[in-house]
């Protein structure tokens, strides 16, 4: 709404005029959580004489909030209050014309700014952009552990600015070269550790910056219209070898003594605190120069490679630098021939952590990089059962584990991990020839890149050569070989060792038959499908039982009548006998101890080149399996049903913004989630009071599961362990846990709803219900059997059209004669199977999909 607005004081200005004003649209009579925002317009004084007009405008984000207003100050009998500005009042009418669409969307999508706020930061932008510091040399290098930063990288551009960027929050080095781009080095505000502005020794004006995580390399076009380019590294000599070890520390060599002073004052007007003048020592070093890589790389080729990769690991996470691993290497060659190879791969990874320590704490009489290597030799030889602690568990296998990140890689393991298909096939002692590699940004983030970035080419330059010529780890060769569809997600992919294939008789033949299908023929044609059959052999499953051929059944899908839709696509059956036999195998692989759920009524399972979900039908007899044609994907003899996930329980129902913008469009109003949003804030917060309440609230985030947190403060409340509430760990614990869910809650809309769950479905395969018609029988590990009866309303998961909430009809208890008495089919949600319409007609070919109720 606009209100008209006049005889306003020439000496007023639209922002003092908007401040006096934002004290009455920001009482809690017209804001009542978030403050309202609205528009101040003054016309122009066309003679000149003033700086407006004496008259303007008001745009308010709605009709009622502009009646509100006209009803207290408007120019009527009956308003109750006035407004004054410079000794005049102002009056206020309802404008004769309609307020501009595009200042109430404004207003309506944006939250209220100060002005005030926005004349600062339109003064430090101009400050910004006036204001630069000059560099004539640019140094990367190492910090050693005496506090002497030794240069390894040094470049003299002909021109080199800092510019500080309030928007971005970052600093941005920018440096001429002959060409058509300008190269850039860009670092956020907080990934700055350290800053250090003095006068070196020799008399040079240094600006002294250690960083978090490496800066972002970029290559600036000269002309606008071109977005910029992320860089691996500067096309500069030596900086691509150098880049991975020495992005940390960098020292800048200004101008002169007045740059010093800009940087300061820039660095104060971008609230950059914490600044130093200590000196930093200065030599050169060497540490990685290119003869110590070579006889590094020599060394490495020689080793074992489980023992090379934790001393390349050592050199990536940034451990230790190249000569001090050289001078270890004598030490490392005695330890192999006394203990042995994976003896000395454990201690090599434990002795990582302590050298890192030891940076911290070195001082003149701190132990030397040798000497704590011998210590960490002689604490394991002391206690040696940190080095054999195995898993009992099958399904588990040591994985190693590398981040690539735009500027260098960082290894890890070896880590237990769930295996696969592909991995049981091969000894124990091959295991190592697979990598696990993942893609991250530096923080161990997904890529997220700006408009103005060219992240297609970036991904295009760094990712697209490690996927097609390999990477390259301590001498060893390791080729791309498949992948998993959650692990895509994650942008990770399994590699080989190229050496284990040319002397195995490994093919990704031995995955199945993928050509000449009779139910795919195109398959071979198709890249992206071949590549999602490939990747089922590569899902993280837990091993079960070995059926016999006789066992495997093969039945028809179950279609509408004309066949539009497939109410059974990926959903088969398995018999009561095989399913408990399933159930039992899995915990005793576990041998967790923890009390018995009964066996699972449903299992997302891969077996031959089936995949999809089974539900117990209980007129199968003995030990049998009922494969539908949707859940052949490909050919394969394997016999062995694999397990990709047991469903003995249900799942807590949350909601998320997609969901939440449904529910909306469908007439729920915001109050509704605001006030379950209210009620997770409050659980969050009560968590500290108990451990009862703590207990909650890690199971149903689903934290410390890997642990079996839950269970345990669950045993220390019966136990009446009241005392260790104000232990410091676990006060931290439950802080940094109600923080994620905090986060979650906000940046996810992550709400959990109460009396409701999430379930997956299965198909009504006995005919019993009607169309519109479900079952669902909940069993949860505490508390009686609940069956849903009446209206409900029901979500797939995930969310995308309009037709994924609807409401059905559950039919509640089950008559004593149907199929459900006999088998209830806990936790599952059970779909009918008759009719012309699915109750999820989007997704009738995703019966295996959760759902939510």
């Amino acid at each position: 709404m606009e209100i008209f607005m006049r005889n306003i004081s020439f000496n007023a200005t639209q922002n003092s005029l908007t401040n006096e004003l934002r004290r009455i649209l920001h009482g809690q009579q017209y804001s009542s959580s978030t403050p309202i925002n609205f528009h101040v317009y003054l016309f122009k004084d066309k003679k000149g004489h003033h700086k407006h007009s004496g008259c303007g405008t008001l745009t308010l984000p709605s009709e009622q909030v502009g009646r509100k207003f006209l009803d207290e100050f408007g120019d009527n009998l009956a308003s109750t209050a006035s407004f004054t500005i410079g000794g005049r009042r102002v009056g206020f009418t309802q404008s004769r014309r309609p307020a501009r669409p595009d200042i109430v969307e404004s207003i309506i999508r944006s939250p209220y700014v100060n002005p005030a706020a926005l004349e600062e930061q339109g003064r430090i932008e101009r400050v910004f952009r006036e204001k630069k510091v000059s560099i004539r040399t640019l140094q990367f290098g190492w910090e050693c552990r005496d506090s002497t930063f030794s240069v390894e990288w040094e470049y003299s551009p002909t021109s080199c600015h800092i510019f500080f960027n309030d928007e971005r929050r970052e600093l941005r080095f920018k440096l001429s070269q002959a060409g058509d781009a300008i190269l850039a080095i860009a670092m956020r505000f907080s990934n700055l550790k350290t800053k250090s502005v003095h006068m070196s020794y020799s008399g040079e004006p240094v600006i002294f910056l250690t960083l978090e995580t490496p800066p972002t390399f970029e290559s600036e076009p000269l002309v606008d219209d071109k977005p910029r380019i992320r860089l691996s590294c500067l096309p500069l000599p030596e900086h691509a070898r150098l880049v991975p070890y020495t992005s940390l520390a960098l020292r800048c060599v200004c101008q002169s003594s007045k740059d010093l002073q800009t940087f300061l004052q820039l660095c104060k007007e971008a609230k950059i605190h914490h600044i130093n003048d200590m000196e930093c020592l200065v030599e050169r070093r060497h540490l990685f120069a290119p003869c110590v890589a070579e006889k590094l790389e020599r060394e490495l080729q020689i080793l074992d490679w489980c023992i090379a990769f934790q001393i390349e690991s050592l050199l990536r996470n940034l451990s230790v630098d190249m000569t001090e691993m050289l001078s270890l290497m004598p030490y490392i060659a005695d330890l192999t021939k006394a203990k042995g190879t994976r003896h000395t791969a454990a201690m090599l990874a434990q002795f990582g952590q302590e050298a890192i320590k030891l940076w911290y704490d070195s001082n003149e009489e701190s132990e030397s990089i040798s000497e704590c290597f011998l210590r960490v030799q002689k604490d394991l030889e002391v206690h040696p059962q940190s080095l054999t602690l195995q898993s009992t568990d099958p399904s588990l296998f040591e994985a190693y584990h590398i981040e690539v990140t735009p500027t260098t890689m960082r290894l890890s393991g070896p880590h237990l991990e769930r295996s696969n298909r592909i991995i049981r096939r091969y000894h124990p002692d091959d295991h190592e020839s697979f990598l696990r590699v993942s893609f991250v940004d530096e923080g161990r983030l997904h890529y997220r890149f700006d408009r103005d970035v060219d992240g297609q080419e970036f991904i295009k330059t760094r990712v697209g050569p490690i996927l097609l010529r390999g990477l390259l780890i301590a001498g060893r060769k390791f080729e791309f070989l498949a992948y998993s569809q959650s692990a895509l997600k994650e942008h990770a992919v399994w590699r080989v060792f190229i050496e284990f294939v040319q002397s195995h008789t490994f093919t990704r033949v031995t995955l199945g038959s993928f050509d000449n299908l009779p139910f795919d023929e195109q398959l071979m044609f198709c890249p992206a499908r071949y590549g999602a059959r490939i990747s089922q052999a590569f899902t993280a499953t837990d091993v079960s039982v070995t059926i016999h051929p006789e066992e495997v059944l093969r039945t028809e899908d179950i279609n509408t009548e004309k066949g539009n839709y497939c109410f059974t696509d990926g959903v088969g059956t398995i018999s009561r006998d095989l399913a408990i036999e399933v159930s039992t195998k899995l915990r005793s692989n576990r041998q967790r101890g923890r009390r018995k759920r009964g066996y699972a009524r449903a299992l997302q399972v891969r077996f031959q080149g089936s995949k999809g979900m089974l539900s117990v039908d209980h007129t199968l007899g003995g030990r049998a399996i009922c494969l539908r044609p949707s859940m052949v994907k490909f050919e394969d003899t394997s016999l062995e049903i694999e397990v990709a996930r047991a469903f003995d329980k249900p799942g807590p129902y949350f909601l998320n913004r997609p969901l939440i913008m449904l529910l909306e469009n469908l007439g729920v109003k915001y109050e509704v989630f605001k006030d379950f949003q209210d009620q997770a804030v409050d659980q969050a917060e009560q968590s500290t009071q108990s451990l009862e309440q703590a207990a909650w609230l890690l199971e149903i985030y689903g934290l410390g599961s890997s642990y079996r947190l839950t269970s345990v403060m669950l045993a220390l409340a019966k136990l009446n362990v009241t005392d260790r509430l104000n232990n410091r760990f676990y006060r931290q614990m439950i802080d940094c846990a109600i923080h994620h869910v905090l986060r979650l809650l906000k940046n996810h809309a992550r709400i959990p709803i109460p009396d409701a769950w999430t379930l997956v479905g299965v198909a009504d395969v006995h005919k019993f219900l009607q169309e519109g018609e479900i079952f669902a029988c909940i069993k949860p590990l505490e508390g009686p059997i609940i069956y849903l009866e009446g209206p409900v309303i029901i979500s797939r998961s995930p969310t995308i059209h309009p037709g994924d909430v609807q409401i059905a009809h559950a039919i509640g208890m089950p008559p004593e004669d149907s199929c459900f008495a006999q088998e209830p089919l806990y936790n599952t949600v059970v779909f009918s199977v008759l009719g012309i319409i699915v109750v999820f007609y989007s997704i009738a070919s995703r019966l295996r999909s959760h759902y939510r109720i």
